[in-house]
């Protein structure tokens, strides 16, 4: 949601409606939510399915390093947005 923002700013949306009701990221930023969680609870159903007792271990480093590359990827953005402006 922070990087949907970032990228597409909605000021001149603001600026004019005086609101933000309609305001597109957050539709996007709805359906990313929902299907990175069916995504995740697929894989979880998956790993269970497998039925060994690592399953818990697998879960929080793919969890982990899922959130070590968006938030790498989330700065990289941030980094080269800023510095061509």
């Amino acid at each position: 949601s922070a990087e949907l923002d970032l990228m597409n700013p909605q000021i001149e949306l603001y600026a004019t409606v005086g609101n933000t009701e309609n305001n597109p990221n957050e539709t996007k930023a709805t359906v990313t939510a929902f299907i990175i969680s069916f995504v995740t609870a697929l894989a979880v159903f998956l790993l269970l399915v497998e039925g060994r007792g690592e399953v818990y271990a697998k879960l929080l480093l793919v969890g982990f390093a899922m959130l070590c590359y968006r938030v790498y990827i989330f700065f990289a953005k941030l980094r080269l947005y800023y510095n061509d402006k």
